[in-house]
C-alpha cells in the first residue's frame, strides 16, 4: 500500500495586534515531508513561507529543488469562485489537498522595502498529471484561494 501524501496551503491578512502583538499576513505551503524535533516536540517544516514583515521570506532549500517545467501563475483548472478572506471575512483560509509524491510549487513575489506586499503562488501535482492542486493571490489585507475539487478546508 502507497503512503498518502497531501499538502497544506494556509493564507491569512494581516489583523490587529492582540495582546500587544502584532500579527501580520501569513502564505504558508507545507508538505509534511520534513519534521524537527525541538525540545521534544516533533514539527512539521514548512517549504515555503512568508509574512507581512520585513526580510520572512523562508524557503526549505533541503527539499525543494528547481525544475525545467514551467507552472503557469493562474488559478485554471481549479474551482471558482475563489474562497476570500480579508480582516472583516474569516481572516484566514487553509486547503488540505491529496498529492503525488511529489509537487511542483511557483511562487511570485513583490517586496517593498523587504516586506512581502503580494505573491501568486501556484501548486500542482508532480507526477505525469501535473494536476493544478491550489492557487492563492495573496496580500496582507487580501487573500483570494482556488483549490482542486479533491481539496478540503482546514480549521
Amino acid at each position: 500500500m502507497s503512503k498518502q501524501h497531501s499538502i497544506n496551503v494556509y493564507g491569512s491578512v494581516t489583523l490587529p495586534p492582540a495582546n500587544g502583538k502584532p500579527q501580520p499576513g501569513l502564505l504558508v505551503l507545507t508538505t509534511g515531508a520534513k519534521t524537527v524535533v525541538k525540545n521534544g516536540v516533533t514539527t512539521t517544516v514548512s517549504q515555503v513561507g512568508l509574512g507581512a514583515k520585513k526580510n520572512s521570506l523562508k524557503i526549505d532549500k533541503s527539499s525543494c529543488s528547481r525544475v525545467r517545467h514551467q507552472i503557469p501563475l493562474k488559478p485554471k483548472g481549479l474551482r471558482s469562485p475563489p474562497t476570500t478572506a480579508t480582516p472583516n471575512l474569516f481572516g484566514h483560509i487553509s486547503v488540505q489537498c491529496g498529492s503525488a509524491a511529489r509537487v511542483l510549487v511557483r511562487l511570485s513575489l513583490t517586496t517593498k522595502a523587504g516586506v512581502p506586499t503580494h505573491a501568486l503562488l501556484a501548486v500542482r501535482n508532480g507526477g505525469a498529471n501535473k494536476r493544478p492542486l491550489a492557487f492563492y493571490n495573496w496580500t496582507s489585507g487580501k487573500v483570494s484561494a482556488y483549490s482542486a475539487a479533491t481539496c478540503s478546508s482546514v480549521g
